[in-house]
Formats: C-alpha cells, structure tokens, sequence
C-alpha cells in the first residue's frame, strides 16, 4: 500500500527510515504533508522526498493510501488525526520491539520505534508514540495520544491517560495513575499518582 508521513521535520525523517526497516524499502512512500509547506522537499542522507501541501493530498489521494504520524506533539497528533480521520492509520512496529501480541493489545495508529520492550498484560490505545528504547512493564493500560521519548520507562500497573508527555528518560514507577494533558519532564522520577494538565520535573517529580 502506497503511505504518506504526515509532517516534514527531524522526527518525520525517523518514521520514513522506520518505514524502510519494516517494509524492506521506501518504494511505496509518496511523500511528507505539511500544511502550507514552505519547502518542496525533503533532504535525506543522499536522497530527497517531496513534500505536499495537506490541501493537495486531502484532494487527490482520498482513501487511496495509508498514513503515518510524523509528529510528536500529542496536540497536534490528536488535531490531524480528526482532520485525517477517513484515512487508515496501520501501526508501525521496527522488527526488533519486544512485543507479543498473545500478551499486549493495541488499536490503531501506534509507532514503535527501534529497542521497545512491552511485556505483558499491556493495553496501548491510538495514535501513541513511542521512541527508541522505551520500556514498559506489566499490566499497564496507556490511553491515545500519548509521546514517549527516548528511554522512557514505565514500571507494573501503571495507568496513563490521553496527550501526556513523558521527556527523555523519565521514570515511572509502579502502580500510579496519570490523567490527561500532563509531562513529565527529562530525567525526572514520578513517584506518585498525577492528575491532569500539569508538568512534572526533578528526583522525585514535583509539579512546577
């Protein structure tokens, strides 16, 4: 199926080389979107891909292709997704991510970056991002629309809500309960259960 990478900055390139990881090549890529793009295209290693105005795409492909998130933002992510919704949104999972799914369920729209570990009794919603390395334990149900860093790691019976942000390598640890909107900031340990539209930051977090 041919696909589209919404977006055309630095984590839009990762998806197009996680692309080429799952599916062997990037023959089938038509392209970045982004709205009222400045540029035509795209520079990548020593190959360059366009890059279409979402007025284009929206009026010419239709159904006719699938989509990636290129984005890490969980506003954002969430604002495409309800402009993108009658477009599919497969999950994209790099071959080497730790995860069975006789023991982890997801819906749509995920991507799994590079070094993931999901072990068991794990329930991910849509549109999640999740960069390289991020780990997360057992019994942990994660909502949509959430951005994991690099590094990130989620202990047992965690439960995460909608749009958070969890900042490189932040910590959480078992059994808490964070709600919507939140980030957890860089190198910051979360030791206790969190509401909604907050940030978090230090040994161990507190709002700030």
């Amino acid at each position: 199926m041919k696909y589209c990478i919404i977006g055309n900055g630095g984590f839009s390139k990762e998806i197009l080389i996680l692309t080429k990881e799952v599916f062997g090549s990037t023959s089938d890529f038509i392209g970045f979107i982004d709205i009222n793009s400045s540029v035509s295209e795209v520079k990548i290693g020593k190959n360059s891909y366009p890059v279409f105005d979402e007025e284009v795409i929206l009026s010419n492909l239709d159904w006719k292709c699938d989509m990636y998130m290129g984005l890490a933002d969980p506003n954002k992510i969430f604002k495409i997704k309800e402009k993108y919704a009658r477009f599919n949104f497969p999950n994209l999972v790099h071959p080497d991510v730790k995860l069975d799914e006789d023991y982890v369920e997801l819906y749509e729209g995920n991507v799994i970056s590079a070094g993931c570990i999901f072990t068991v009794d794990v329930v991910l919603g849509s549109f999640n991002v999740f960069n390289t390395r991020v780990t997360i334990g057992h019994d942990v149900q994660i909502g949509s629309f959430n951005v994991f860093q690099p590094n990130v790691q989620i202990s047992g019976f965690v439960k995460i809500g909608d749009k958070n942000t969890f900042c490189v390598n932040s910590c959480v640890l078992q059994l808490k309960t964070i709600g919507n909107n939140n980030m957890l900031g860089a190198n910051s340990l979360l030791i206790k259960s969190i509401g909604n539209d907050k940030k978090y930051f230090g040994l161990p977090a507190t709002k700030i």
